[in-house]
């Protein structure tokens, strides 16, 4: 457990430079757009690359370990957004590389 922890702690500082309220917001955003195929506001799509469909990388199982992180691991307001496309691929990537982490270690437990 100690081990995971050493993975689990640089997306644990990453995340506390995320602001609580606009991140729930922004996660609900996504949520709406990946699961129910309800666009999201331009601000928020104005900043993807140009032609980007957030649909075409973003998984429902992602949004929803974001929640419960940015409610532990977070700052009333804070310098990143995941309005910002690199904050939310970085954040993406620190969540596969944390499953993709914990798959392995259960694999060799069995």
């Amino acid at each position: 457990m100690a081990d995971f922890y050493q993975e689990y702690k640089p997306f644990r500082n990453f995340l506390q430079q995320f602001g609580l309220q606009e991140s729930l917001v922004n996660v609900w955003r996504y949520s709406l757009l990946v699961m129910d195929k309800i666009s999201i506001a331009t601000e928020i799509h104005s900043r993807h690359p140009s032609g980007f469909d957030p649909r075409s990388v973003l998984h429902a199982w992602e949004l929803g370990h974001s929640v419960p992180r940015a409610r532990v691991e977070r700052c009333t307001i804070g310098p990143r957004s995941l309005r910002n496309w690199n904050d939310l691929a970085k954040t993406v990537n620190h969540l596969r590389h944390l499953d993709g982490v914990a798959f392995m270690r259960q694999r060799r437990k069995a």
